[in-house]
């Protein structure tokens, strides 16, 4: 049976140099600074033969969609134009210019807006009211969109093509979510690991490898020593004991006594000189009592 209070203590030098080969292994670990290609994963397109299929669909139409928003705003805009036209002062434009300029400028104010609010609506976190705003203009998109088309007269039919382009960019909107999404992860990881290393760097300690290899480091000191040979085979709860009671050589004296659980007596000396009160006098007979892990012979003095 072990029994840890048979296990030969390390001294200082050897607990100290265990720590520094536990501080090289780490600094070997952190190796060099990370990059962000060194995260990217190989994985598989995420277009398929079906997708050339949705896009065999969307730019017919798409075109067509197109086409009839030229002409309703081509409409739209002359109309308007009579209205203008009637000012001459400061700029003057064109009736040409101001028709042509609504037709196209228009054209990515339909299905491109919406495919891009829908993205930024499902990108964007829950909890931001952003969120609704961008679900709201892909609304309005998509109202714009379908109100064009069916000014343009030809009954039901004009319908199709901004039909067929909404539910053919919902698809592309998931397949551009997705692409994102990937990228996220992969940034990330990516600071996750930039970070870690840049505090590792600073401060070796801090690395979160660093309290397992630590000991390691310090039961490998202790069966370097003949007379602890026999404890090679220990449990882990044997070793985990033991590697705790040597590190206490470093987190005894960071501890507050008075705010220890043990009580602690202060004793009173021939001449006079005593302790707090409060806690009690002490005798020859009872010494100075403090918490149990710092007692001589339960690990909290080392040779």
């Amino acid at each position: 049976m072990y029994q840890l209070d048979k296990l030969k203590p390390l001294n200082s030098d050897q607990y100290d140099a265990a720590r520094r080969k536990a501080l090289e292994r780490v600094q070997q670990r952190i190796g060099d600074k990370p990059k962000r290609s060194d995260f990217q994963r190989e994985l598989g397109s995420i277009f398929t033969p079906l997708d050339m299929l949705a896009l065999g669909v969307f730019v017919p139409a798409f075109i067509v969609s197109s086409i009839h928003i030229l002409q309703h705003m081509g409409a739209l805009a002359n109309a308007s134009y009579a209205t203008i036209s009637t000012y001459s002062n400061g700029t003057v434009i064109g009736r040409d210019f101001y028709i042509a300029a609504h037709q196209w400028s228009t054209i990515p104010l339909a299905e491109s807006s919406m495919l891009l609010f829908l993205v930024m609506f499902a990108m964007t976190p829950r909890g931001n009211w952003r969120k609704w705003v961008f679900l709201v203009l892909a609304c309005v998109a998509t109202a714009f969109v379908i109100a064009a088309n069916a000014g343009a007269g030809m009954g039901l039919e004009s319908l199709l093509p901004p039909i067929f382009t909404i539910g053919v960019g919902l698809h592309l909107e998931g397949l551009i979510v997705r692409l994102l999404e990937r990228r996220e992860e992969v940034n990330s990881r990516y600071l996750a690991a930039l970070t870690t290393c840049e505090e590792a760097s600073k401060d070796a300690t801090k690395h979160p490898d660093y309290m397992a290899i630590l000991k390691q480091e310090v039961w490998a000191r202790l069966m370097a020593l003949s007379s602890n040979k026999q404890f090679a085979d220990a449990p882990a709860a044997f070793k985990h004991a033991a590697v705790r009671r040597e590190m206490e050589r470093d987190t005894w004296a960071y501890d507050d006594v008075q705010n220890s659980r043990a009580p602690v007596n202060f004793p009173t000396y021939p001449n006079g000189a005593h302790g707090d009160e409060s806690e009690g006098e002490a005798t020859p007979e009872n010494p100075l009592e403090l918490p149990i892990a710092a007692r001589p012979g339960d690990g909290g003095a080392h040779a």
